[in-house]
C-alpha cells in the first residue's frame, strides 16, 4: 500500500531546501505538484541500510495511517537510483507546502500586518497536530519537533511534518 512505483517523477536536478539528512525536491505524482523528501544513506554498512529502512518503513506506515487536518498528508514511498548516483535511495512523498516550514514563513511575513494573528494560529495547529498524534494507538511521539517540521499551509494555518 506504501509503494509507489514510478508514478512519482522528479520535476528538477537541485533540491529546494536541503537538512542534514534529507533533500526536498519538487516532484509530480498523479498529475499533482508534491515534493519527495529523498533520504542521502551513501554507501553505507548493509546492517545500517537494514536498519535504516525498518525504521523507514515503520515511520512510513506510520504517517501513511493518520488522518488529521494536523499532520501532513502522506502518499506514499518510493526507492530507486537517481541520476548522478549507483545506489537506490528512499524517498517520501507529500503534497507541496508553498509556505514551506514555520521558521521561514515567520521570517518572511513577521512585519506584516496580521501575522501575530498568523503565529497563533500556527502555534494552535501545532499543539493540535500533537495532541492527535499523543492520542494515537500505539502512541506516537514526535522526534524531532521543531520550526522546521511545522510546515505551514496555503492558508497559514500548519500541519506537522
Amino acid at each position: 500500500k506504501l509503494l509507489l512505483g514510478r508514478q512519482c517523477v522528479l520535476d528538477a536536478k537541485f533540491p529546494i531546501k536541503t537538512g542534514i539528512t534529507c533533500d526536498i525536491y519538487t516532484a509530480s505524482f498523479l498529475g499533482g505538484e508534491k515534493v519527495a523528501k529523498v533520504f542521502r544513506l551513501g554507501m553505507a554498512e548493509r546492517e545500517y541500510v537494514e536498519s535504516y529502512s525498518k525504521r523507514f518503513m515503520r515511520i512510513a506506515s506510520l504517517w501513511y495511517d493518520f488522518c488529521s487536518d494536523y499532520t501532513l498528508p502522506f502518499h506514499g514511498i518510493g526507492m530507486e537510483a537517481f541520476e548522478g548516483t549507483e545506489h537506490f535511495q528512499l524517498y517520501m512523498v507529500s503534497p507541496l507546502m508553498k509556505n514551506f516550514n514555520a521558521m521561514t514563513y515567520l521570517r518572511k511575513y513577521r512585519k506584516n500586518v496580521g501575522t501575530r494573528k498568523n503565529i497563533l494560529r500556527i502555534i494552535t495547529d501545532a499543539a493540535l497536530g500533537l495532541q492527535y498524534l499523543h492520542n494515537c494507538r500505539p502512541y506516537v511521539a514526535h522526534s524531532d519537533m521543531k520550526g522546521d517540521n511545522i510546515l505551514t499551509t496555503d492558508s497559514g494555518g500548519a500541519v506537522l511534518g
